[in-house]
């Protein structure tokens, strides 16, 4: 029987992979499909959904589960690349 109150180690690489891919990779062959001109609107609208995802259901979950600490691990290695921040409470 495993302890569901034990926290897992859980990597960055697993947490980029939580993301709903099938969301993203619609929005790229979307952008495949738009006239010249409206190319590059929807790689930045799916760096906005892939932002609010991270920010809002992925993040929270995964400190849920892995603790306080990896927020704050999270916040001093990861966020200065992602660019986003984990922010306790959300």
């Amino acid at each position: 029987m495993t302890d569901t109150n034990t926290p897992t180690q859980t990597t960055p690489a697993e947490v980029i992979a939580a993301l709903d891919a099938g969301v993203l990779n619609q929005i790229l062959t979307l952008n495949k499909s738009l006239p010249a001109a409206f190319q590059g609107i929807a790689p930045v609208y799916a760096a906005a959904v892939v932002r609010k995802d991270l920010s809002e259901s992925v993040l929270p979950g995964w400190v849920k589960r892995c603790g306080d600490r990896c927020g704050v691990v999270y916040n001093e290695v990861i966020a200065p690349i992602t660019g986003v921040m984990y922010v306790p409470g959300k």
